[in-house]
């Protein structure tokens, strides 16, 4: 029996490019996966929101169920609950979530500097500054190279009254990444500490038009020194634009509400009104707005004072110097020489007796300016 077998030749001529052109999509298809399932992930669309810290959230959570360890996605979710608090003037419970999943981390992967620094920020923000301190000091020893850890440090100790050295470490941030954003507003802040306005002015105004800080708090924080810059040169009209400006980055700013209330109060003279009440209504209820996000924020009281003689109320304006003096040594927002500056501004004596308020000297602990330092301010 003869048997008839298939021409292999011309099975092999018409088939096997066909089967090696599938073999090549099937390593190519594989290939892509394999790349994609090991490749680094890229979370800079998670940026991609304007400044929408819940937005932000809601796409980092969704992404985390799916890799509980991955850090650079964690890292981005504790930093958005803590800028969350910020903006919404609700720090405690997104400070506490925050702390709550990077220490959860800690607990089961070991040390980690970046969560350590942000465990650190909720704490400041808190106002626990020596806390902070603590856990920006280890960050700090886990990774020396870390640019916001020492930008961090050299704010808390800012806010402390430290600042020779805030200034170093603030150098040392801004070495190491010359965009580092909290450094350039630390560098700003101490440029107007010296005086040096005009080159803070300059600095601020390129920071600015460069687009280097794009992070939303620190864009409110650039807006608000150059509102308070140009109110120092009494062009209130621009210092208006400025702060509210800061405000729509950052609504809850005391500094930046106080300050448009006294821009618009440094611009009632450029308008025809005679009626002075109406003309310092919002002025007043800015300065209510600030006083009631932090009740010790010294500047809602200028503003309150500041107001009463507009309008000729002397008794009112009596009422609240006594308040803003007696708030000068509670206000963590200010230096030791802004606290001797404004009680130099409202008094009369460094040691005297006023609205039944007694204000005296105690000690220098200023190490960067000529300030007779701590005051002691007390009800007689």
């Amino acid at each position: 029996m003869q048997i008839s077998w298939p021409d292999f030749r011309d099975f092999s001529r018409e088939h096997v490019p066909v089967i090696i052109s599938a073999l090549i999509l099937v390593v190519a298809i594989a290939g892509t996966f394999a790349f994609s399932y090991f490749k680094k992930p890229d979370y800079r669309n998670l940026y991609d929101t304007g400044g929408n810290y819940a937005e932000v959230i809601s796409k980092a959570e969704s992404l985390l169920n799916r890799n509980s360890k991955d850090f650079a996605l964690l890292h981005i979710l504790a930093s958005a609950y803590l800028s969350q608090g910020v903006v919404t003037n609700d720090r405690k419970p997104w400070v506490d979530k925050a702390i709550s999943l990077l220490t959860k981390s800690i607990s089961d992967v070991g040390d980690n500097a970046e969560s350590e620094r942000l465990i650190g920020y909720g704490y400041f923000l808190l106002k626990n500054y020596e806390k902070a301190q603590s856990y920006y000091e280890k960050a700090a020893n886990l990774d020396g190279n870390n640019t916001l850890v020492w930008a961090d440090l050299a704010q808390v100790n800012e806010v402390q009254g430290n600042f020779v050295k805030s200034n170093s470490l603030y150098d040392k941030a801004l070495k190491i990444d010359s965009k580092n954003p909290l450094a350039n507003i630390g560098y700003l802040r101490r440029l107007m500490r010296e005086g040096k306005t005009e080159l803070a002015e300059s600095t601020a105004k390129t920071l600015l038009n460069t687009s280097v800080l794009k992070d939303r708090l620190a864009l409110a924080d650039l807006n608000q020194i150059l509102g308070l810059l140009a109110a120092k040169k009494k062009e209130y009209a621009l210092a208006e634009n400025y702060f509210n400006e800061a405000l729509r980055q950052n609504p809850p700013s005391p500094t930046s509400i106080a300050g448009l209330a006294l821009a618009i109060i440094g611009d009632i003279p450029n308008h025809a009104m005679e009626n002075m009440e109406k003309a310092t209504e919002r002025p007043q209820a800015l300065a209510m707005q600030a006083l009631n996000i932090d009740p010790n924020y010294s500047y809602g009281y200028v503003v309150l004072v500041k107001v009463a003689k507009i309008r000729g109320n002397k008794e009112e304006a009596e009422k609240y110097r006594g308040e803003l003096l007696l708030t000068i040594p509670k206000d963590s927002s200010l230096s030791l020489t802004e606290k001797y500056a404004l009680r130099k501004e409202f008094s009369t004596a460094s040691t005297f007796k006023v609205f039944n308020v007694k204000i005296t000297p105690v000690k220098n602990l200023d190490d960067s300016s000529s300030s007779p330092g701590i005051i002691k301010i007390e009800k007689k």
